[in-house]
């Protein structure tokens, strides 16, 4: 398939993913809104992936890492902090992750092939134990309870992404994001 071809195929089927929510609450369930959502949540790592292995030619199993601490790490400050506002919150979880990101990259690329490898395995098991036995901040395997959030201007305009399309909206936002940058 030639280069407009795929263009016109994205174009397609950023449009049905548009259009998903509008037709929803008639003729799907809930589930299927989530269900969706937690697959462009997958398409956003698939995307920051293909960087690290298709570029740089670095394969790396401690992606899940990053994106469980910076949610960890923005849910946390959302409930610490009593604020229903979400944009604040996500960049308190992006800092989070990058300063980790600093920290394991420093340990890491000084390593070569299989070697990174297992020591970027180690850092994901590393956290991924850390997150399931500290309860008392993590929940772990629970969660995080959360109150209502939102994403805007606070009394100004605000839209309540507590429920399954407006999370659907706003992760098809970051995708977009992702994609085109």
């Amino acid at each position: 398939m030639s280069l407009v071809g795929w263009k016109k195929y994205l174009m397609v089927v950023f449009l049905l993913l548009v259009l998903f929510p509008l037709g929803s609450p008639a003729l799907f369930s809930d589930f299927y809104v989530d269900l969706l959502t937690k697959i462009m949540i997958f398409g956003i790592a698939l995307l920051g992936y293909d960087i690290m292995a298709g570029y740089t030619g670095l394969v790396s199993l401690g992606h899940a890492m990053f994106i469980g601490l910076g949610g960890y790490c923005a849910a946390y400050s959302i409930k610490a902090l009593s604020t229903p506002n979400l944009f604040p919150m996500l960049f308190v979880g992006f800092l989070c992750a990058l300063g980790v990101g600093l920290v394991v990259g420093y340990f890491s690329i000084q390593t070569k092939g299989i070697f990174f490898v297992f020591l970027t395995l180690a850092f994901a098991q590393f956290f991924y134990l850390a997150a399931f036995n500290l309860t008392t901040i993590t929940g772990g395997d629970n969660g995080i309870t959360l109150p209502k959030v939102t994403i805007g201007i606070p009394k100004v305009w605000e839209v309540l992404v507590s429920r399954p399309n407006g999370f659907y909206c706003l992760t098809l936002g970051f995708l977009l994001l992702a994609y085109l940058w």
